[in-house]
């Protein structure tokens, strides 16, 4: 039976420098797609769920004739809208027992490590098992990106590529294009592409082929350089974490291979082309506009400790509560590329 329980949120870990930032990016997975979509926050919120408008296009005004009285072309409502409710992403524990801590530290006596499992503060717990708490952390963190990635890059009902093919430039290009039919009024600057590993190395291939505009060049279309999106974007101090080139000046962001998304099996790998969400408003881009995707959160990945004395284990507990959802499916595109 557990007769001791502390916690702590995942920033408050952070922020203590007793696990530093540097150890934190040198151990964990790039969570790319959190850095492309709004985040919302109910925490706290008597209700688990939050409603977002979806905005639609009026189309082109209509014409009149002189001396003749208008008659409603439109009738304004409330418009589409979608629902979203938060559930318990993240519901993980591990168990390390006193005796494996001793082995691993050698020379601890029994007592003192029993002493921080059982009454410790945090400081002394993460002193004496960081390494494992990181360890949770990571699952933590790929389970939150994984998540995001399956649902926003199978939604868009739009989609270019060609299953069991490696994924061109010309295919970006016709992304592009669709993505400009269905959002003509979108400025470019708040579009980008998210592809998975292998479909960056189709493009890197494909320079490597290729010549002219294909080729690499400082007039290529694929871009590897990526100084001017840095310097040009708007937001990119939330971004710049898996930037790694561009096409048409549209950045190009690679998300981790451990995280892949497949379809058609686990023929073919999955990413997209959409408009980017400003992680620090909670329903718009950054342009004002409604955005892609959002995070919608009500508890944040947090940790808590138990100790058992019956078994004589630190437990170590780990949990998050949120959805991910898409919010306008007009502003992205699926990409389909070889999974190899």
């Amino acid at each position: 039976m557990a007769n001791e329980t502390t916690s702590t949120s995942q920033a408050a870990l952070v922020a203590t420098e007793i696990i530093s930032p540097e150890v934190i990016a040198a151990h964990l997975p790039r969570n790319v797609i959190m850095g492309m979509i709004c985040h919302d926050n109910m925490d706290g919120a008597g209700s688990n769920s939050k409603r977002y408008a979806v905005d639609s296009d009026l189309g082109v005004a209509s014409a009149g004739s002189e001396a003749v009285d208008l008659t409603p072309t439109i009738e304004l409502g409330q418009g589409s809208s979608i629902t979203l409710s938060p559930t318990q992403g993240v519901a993980d524990m591990a168990v390390i027992t006193s005796d494996t801590v001793m082995r691993r530290l050698g020379g601890t006596p029994f007592r003192t490590v029993r002493d921080v499992f059982e009454s410790g503060t945090m400081e002394q717990r993460i002193a004496l098992i960081g390494k494992d708490i990181r360890r949770m952390l990571k699952r933590g963190l790929q389970k939150q990106g994984q998540d995001g990635l399956d649902t926003l890059l199978a939604a868009p009902a739009t989609s270019v590529g060609t299953t069991n093919t490696d994924l061109t430039v010309l295919a970006c290009l016709q992304a592009v294009r669709q993505a400009k039919v269905n959002q003509p009024h979108r400025p470019p600057s708040e579009w980008g592409f998210l592809l998975p590993g292998a479909a960056v190395h189709h493009l890197n291939v494909e320079t490597l082929l290729s010549s002219g505009v294909m080729g690499g060049g400082s007039g290529s279309l694929w871009q590897t350089k990526t100084d001017w999106d840095i310097a040009n974007r708007p937001g990119d101090e939330f971004m710049v974490n898996g930037l790694i080139g561009s096409i048409l000046r549209y950045p190009v962001y690679e998300y981790d291979d451990e995280m892949k998304v497949t379809a058609n099996g686990t023929t073919d790998v999955l990413g997209a082309f959409f408009s980017i969400g400003n992680p620090a408003s909670t329903s718009e881009s950054y342009m004002g506009e409604t955005p892609h995707g959002v995070y919608l959160e009500r508890h944040p990945l947090d940790f808590a400790f138990e100790f058992d004395a019956s078994a004589d284990w630190l437990e170590i507990i780990l949990r998050a509560r949120y959805i991910f959802g898409e919010i306008s499916d007009l502003d992205a595109v699926k990409i389909l590329a070889d999974n190899d």
